[in-house]
């Protein structure tokens, strides 16, 4: 069990270490490329100004269902980045290979609010939310509880890529 755990730790921390290249030429490269998207972009909107609406790398929402949809063996790292937006992480793997990493986590939380309420009156009186009530005959009654849940949910996308194409593409999705 503790050489379980101690696999765990050391791939969690010392591992990324050495699965990330200097960051900074990493980012420069990227950003680099994002330039040149942009200006393409821009290119195609002065001659066909219709089709453009925004900028070619956005932000997206990003979900399971449109990575599935979109990334393919082959597709060029402008569709990636115009379908998913700007990776978490860029890097290069042991192979010499482009990789991308999209991670997201979401949080929902939720608040179940159930109640009973009764209301009775006569002569100016009654009954309501608070249970008052009133007047010759007025009779009132309340009761609430409410149920409260937490969900997390993780999406992790990884995309490698050769010769600007994608060689490779894994993703993990978890719930709890």
């Amino acid at each position: 069990m503790k050489k379980i755990l101690s696999l765990l730790i050391i791939s969690m921390f010392i591992l990324p270490a050495y699965a990330i290249n200097d960051t900074s030429v990493q980012d420069a490269k990227y950003q680099a490329k994002l330039e040149k998207l942009r200006r393409k972009q821009e290119i195609k909107c002065i001659k066909h100004p219709e089709t453009c609406t925004s900028s070619p790398v956005q932000q997206t929402n990003l979900t399971l269902g449109t990575a599935q949809k979109n990334i393919k063996i082959g597709t060029t790292q402008e569709e990636v980045a115009m379908a998913l937006g700007s990776p978490n992480i860029v890097t290069v793997d042991s192979e010499g290979r482009d990789t991308w990493i999209y991670y997201k986590v979401a949080s929902v939380t939720s608040y179940n609010k159930n109640g009973f309420d009764i209301g009775a009156g006569g002569f100016g009186g009654g009954g309501g939310v608070n249970g008052g009530g009133g007047g010759v005959l007025g009779v009132g009654y309340s009761k609430s509880g409410g149920n409260y849940q937490s969900n997390q949910k993780t999406l992790t996308i990884v995309i490698k890529f050769t010769n600007q194409k994608v060689s490779s593409f894994n993703y993990h999705m978890s719930s709890f």
